[in-house]
C-alpha cells in the first residue's frame, strides 16, 4: 500500500520553489557585486589572494544559476515518467556543485603553489584591497544566514548547501584580510598563501557537498536515529505488534518509508489494511520531511524477507488448499454443508477456520471426520470450526 502528498507539510511544492528562487536571486544579485569589486581591486592592488577570491565568487554566480534552475525543477509534481516526483534533481544539481567546485579549488591551488615555487609575489596596494575583503565578510555572512534560514523553512538540501557555500566565502574573505594585512606588514608571500587556503577550503567543501549527495543518489538510507524515531511513531499504533523492516530513501528534501508491519494473526484483511493506513498517517504528522509511506502487513514474524528468494519456503495459496481438502474430504457425509473455509497462513502452518450450519447435529462426528481425513493431507493444517453463517 502507497500514500504520499504529506499534509502537514508547512509549504506547498510550488511555495518552496518560489521562495528558493527568491532568495538564490537576491545571492545572485549580491554575488554579482562581490565578483566585479573584488577582480576590480585584486587587479588594481596586485593582491593575488583578492583576485582569487573574485574568481570564485564569479563561481558562486554560475551555482547560483543552477541552483535557480534546480529548485525549479525539484518541487515539480510527480508526473508518468517521475512517479516519485523530481526531487532527484535537487541531489544531482548539488554534486555537480560540489564536482565544479572541486575543480575551482584544485585550479587555483595549483596556481597558487606555482607562484609560492617561483617565488612570485610582488606588493600590493593594501588599503583598497583590505576594504573589498571586508565588504565581502559582511555580504557573505548576510547572504549565508538569509539562505540558510530559508532553506531550513523549505527543508531544501539544495539551498542549504548553497547557504553553506557563501559561508564558505565568508571564511575565505577572512583568509584574505589575513594575506593583505601580512603583504602590508612585508611578508609578502602571505597573500598568495592566503589564496591556496581559499583553494583548500573551496575543496573541502566541494569534496563534502558532492559525496553526500552523491550517497544519496545510490539510496543510502537515512541515519539510525531518524529511522529509529520512525519505528517508535509506529509501534505507537493501536494493533501493531511489530515493526520487521523500515527501509527509508531521500529524494532531495523527501523521504521515501517503505515499512513491514506486523499485526495479529487473526485479522481481517481490511483491519490490517486500517491499521497500516493509521501508521501511515501517524508517520506523515510526526515527520513533515516524509512524502511517501509504502507499507506492507505481516501476519507474523517474516525474517524470511532478508533471505534471497530461492530460500523461502512459501505456503500454497487457496485454490491448491482446497483442491487438497475437498479431495480428502469428498467421502465424509456432511462436508458438502461447509460454509466457507478461511484460511490464516501462521509461521507453524496454516490454521482453515471452517463455517458449519448450526443443524450439525444431522452429520455425527463431523468435525472429528474432517481433522482424521487430514492426515491424508500434504500440508500442515490446523482447524477451527465456527457455527452459523460467516459474515
Amino acid at each position: 500500500m502507497n500514500s504520499s502528498n504529506n499534509p502537514s507539510t508547512p509549504f506547498s511544492k510550488s511555495a518552496k520553489s518560489q521562495k528558493a528562487k527568491l532568495v538564490t536571486l537576491y545571492g545572485f544579485l549580491l554575488n554579482l557585486v562581490l565578483t566585479i569589486s573584488k577582480i576590480l581591486a585584486g587587479l588594481i592592488s596586485g593582491s593575488y589572494a583578492l583576485l582569487i577570491d573574485g574568481i570564485h565568487s564569479f563561481s558562486d554566480l554560475a551555482t547560483d544559476v543552477m541552483v535557480y534552475v534546480i529548485s525549479h525543477i525539484a518541487h515539480e509534481d510527480a508526473d508518468a515518467e517521475h512517479p516519485y516526483g523530481h526531487g532527484r534533481f535537487e541531489n544531482f544539481g548539488t554534486l555537480i556543485l560540489g564536482s565544479f567546485l572541486i575543480a575551482v579549488a584544485g585550479g587555483i591551488g595549483y596556481s597558487g603553489v606555482e607562484r609560492l615555487a617561483t617565488g612570485d609575489h610582488q606588493p600590493i596596494l593594501g588599503t583598497t584591497a583590505l576594504a573589498v575583503a571586508v565588504f565581502s565578510i559582511i555580504i557573505n555572512e548576510w547572504i549565508y544566514r538569509f539562505t540558510l534560514k530559508t532553506g531550513r523553512e523549505i527543508d531544501s538540501e539544495l539551498l542549504i548547501a548553497n547557504a553553506w557555500h557563501s559561508r564558505g566565502d565568508s571564511l575565505s574573505s577572512i583568509v584574505v584580510v589575513v594575506g593583505i594585512v601580512g603583504t602590508m606588514l612585508g611578508v609578502l608571500w602571505l597573500d598568495t598563501a592566503a589564496a591556496i587556503l581559499v583553494a583548500a577550503m573551496i575543496g573541502k567543501m566541494g569534496f563534502s557537498l558532492a559525496w553526500s549527495n552523491a550517497k544519496q543518489l545510490v539510496d543510502t538510507a537515512l541515519p539510525e536515529d531518524e529511522v529509529a524515531e520512525f519505528k517508535h511513531c509506529a509501534l505507537q499504533v493501536d494493533g501493531v505488534k511489530g515493526i520487521h523492516s523500515l527501509r527509508t530513501r531521500k529524494s532531495g528534501s523527501m523521504v521515501f518509508v517503505d515499512i513491514h508491519i506486523q499485526v495479529d494473526a487473526r485479522a481481517s484483511v481490511s483491519e490490517g489494511h486500517q491499521i497500516g493506513q493509521w501508521v501511515t498517517l501517524r508517520l506523515l504528522q510526526e515527520f513533515p520531511s516524509i512524502e511517501d509511506v509504502t507499507f506492507h502487513i505481516d501476519s507474523e514474524e517474516d525474517y524470511h524477507i532478508q533471505r534471497p528468494l530461492e530460500t523461502v519456503s512459501l505456503q500454497p495459496l487457496r485454490k491448491e488448499i482446497h483442491t487438497q481438502l475437498s479431495k480428502a474430504w469428498a467421502p465424509i457425509d456432511g462436508a458438502q454443508q461447509i460454509h466457507e473455509i478461511r484460511l490464516n497462513y501462521l509461521c507453524t502452518g496454516i490454521l482453515a477456520e471452517i463455517h458449519l450450519p448450526l443443524e450439525i447435529a444431522a452429520y455425527p462426528n463431523l468435525e472429528e471426520k474432517l481433522i482424521q481425513a487430514l492426515d491424508n493431507v500434504d500440508t500442515n493444517i490446523e482447524l477451527r470450526f465456527l457455527y452459523g453463517d460467516p459474515i
